[in-house]
């Protein structure tokens, strides 16, 4: 019975380690930033809320004009986001303001 109790520590150290070291490694690459020179940019859309723009895809779209603007990239390819109707159905965006 010890031995089984054992294995289940083992085994509970072995993936709480795991987990320790890539959290340490992604929170370690969070703070690398480098700018290369890019053909394209590809902004990847998010979610709207009755023809505005989140957020999130604000700020996406935000930075790619910086990068733009910086001369970083050459051209940007918005990706079309879901947008949903005062009625809460899914249709295809037309004239987001942001």
């Amino acid at each position: 019975m010890k031995f089984k109790n054992k294995k289940y520590i083992i085994v509970f150290g072995v993936l709480l380690g795991y987990f320790v070291l890539n959290s340490v490694r992604i929170y370690n690459y969070s703070f690398e930033y480098n700018e290369h020179k890019s053909d394209v940019a590809i902004v990847l859309g998010a979610g709207t809320n009755i023809g505005k723009l989140s957020p999130v895809f604000k700020e996406r779209i935000n930075h790619s004009i910086l990068l733009y603007n910086k001369g970083i990239v050459d051209k940007i390819i918005l990706q079309e986001a879901l947008v949903k109707d005062k009625n809460n159905r899914i249709v295809k965006p037309q004239n987001i303001t942001p």
